[in-house]
């Protein structure tokens, strides 16, 4: 049932987000009625965050954020939440689970501190 001035589209986002909270799932379906030229070649920060917690994502199909997602297999991209939906039916939470954990040690800072000290290390002696 819909909810008096809401869209069907706010209605439809409006559900899916009712449903995620049955799951552990970040949600990255970003608007692109504002923001569609830098939501083609940006990977906003939640993305990562999401995937350095340990949940996947969820997100519509832009360039950086898709590519993301599916070169490491942390998440599920969909055209609009009825595709998000029908594949979460479909899903095998187990391989997903175990591409994020993959992933995980990829995107959190901890694992790159040596490699930023010795870049910092590298711009004191040049200008040494």
């Amino acid at each position: 049932m819909r909810k008096a001035g809401l869209s069907s589209r706010d209605s439809d986002c409006g559900e899916l987000l009712k449903q995620l909270t049955q799951y552990d799932f970040g949600w990255a379906g970003l608007n692109i009625a504002s923001n569609t030229e830098h939501l083609e070649i940006a990977l906003p920060n939640k993305v990562i965050e999401y995937v350095a917690c340990g949940l996947p994502v969820l997100a519509f199909p832009h360039n950086a954020i898709r590519h993301f997602i599916e070169k490491g297999g942390v998440g599920l991209v969909g055209k609009n939440v009825h595709d998000l939906a029908e594949q979460l039916a479909y899903l095998d939470p187990s391989e997903l689970k175990s591409n994020v954990e993959k992933c995980t040690q990829s995107v959190i800072i901890e694992d790159k501190i040596g490699q930023l000290i010795d870049l910092y290390q590298l711009l004191i002696d040049q200008r040494a």
